[in-house]
Order: structure tokens, then sequence, then C-alpha cells
């Protein structure tokens, strides 16, 4: 009886051991080609201070288009329904920065805060560019709010996802 629990255990080790770094390659977004915060001071975000993220991305990512998704932190006491930002991007040309004026609902109509809560914040992403095709070497994103108070307090982080293939 001891014999067959052992082998049992020695069994059910092996067949964790052999799932379990599959288990852990199928949780990684394998559509992710950059994602990253930059947190804002404390003394809140100045209207003239841009967030500025880098990413560069390989021959075979360059070939397929790509989605960029803009990612805000917000604390509970963000006084506004809304944020107005400005997104730039060198994107199709290293000289020159294509400008966007994206806005940013953080209260649905219900009067409820949007995005997910954790950790005394609300996380918010939405969509904000496609990129048919990316030209070779860095890509620069600039983001800054558009909002007429400067500094602008409750934004604590701004960041963005790229995905490949518009994933």
């Amino acid at each position: 009886m001891a014999a067959s629990i052992t082998r049992l255990c020695r069994t059910l080790a092996v067949i964790a051991l052999v799932a379990l770094p599959s288990v852990i390659v199928s949780c990684v977004d394998s559509h992710t080609v950059f994602h990253r915060y930059v947190p804002i001071a404390d003394g809140g975000w100045d209207t003239c201070s841009y967030v500025q993220l880098t990413f560069s991305l390989d021959s075979a990512e360059r070939e397929r288009d790509a989605a960029m998704a803009v990612e805000m932190r917000l604390s509970a006491d963000y006084p506004y329904a809304n944020l107005w930002l400005e997104v730039s991007d060198n994107a199709s040309d290293s000289a020159t920065f294509a400008v966007d004026t994206v806005e940013v609902r953080t209260v649905g109509d219900d009067g409820a805060r949007r995005g997910t809560f954790a950790a005394g914040l609300y996380t918010l992403t939405f969509p904000c560019k496609r990129f048919p095709a990316l030209r070779r070497g860095e890509v620069e994103v600039r983001i800054r709010h558009l909002m007429g108070c400067s500094p602008l307090e409750g934004v604590r982080d701004v960041g963005i996802h790229v995905t490949r293939g518009g994933g």
C-alpha cells in the first residue's frame, strides 16, 4: 500500500513538473510588444509636462499592424468626469509627430467611476491608435493633458500598451 502511494506521489510530481511550464507560458500575453507606465509627480501633472515612452520593434513585428492603448491610473479623488489628452507619436516618420486629441471618460452615465479599482487607484485602458505599418527604429510616444488646470491632481500613472497584429 505504501509503495503504491509513493508511486502515485512521484507520478503526480512528474505531471506537475511537465505541466507547470506549459501553464506559465500560456498565461503570457504573446501579443504584447510594449507595456509601461510612467509615474506622475506627487505635486500633480503640469500641462507642459509630456510623458514620454519609447519602444522599438523587431523586423517580424514591423510586418504586422499594431494597436496602441493609453492607460491611466487615477486616484479616487480625481475631480473630473473626463480627461482630455494630446497623444503624439513618430511611428510613421522619425522627424514628424502625428498628434491626436483624445477624451477619456472617467465617469459613466450612472455617475460611477470607470475602470478597475485596486490598491486605491482606478485603472482605465482605452484604444487610441492603430499603426498599419511601423518604421524601422525607435518609436516615441508623447502624452500630455489638455485640462484647464495645472498642475492636474489625481493622475498617478500614465502608460501605453502596444500589441502586434492589432490584438
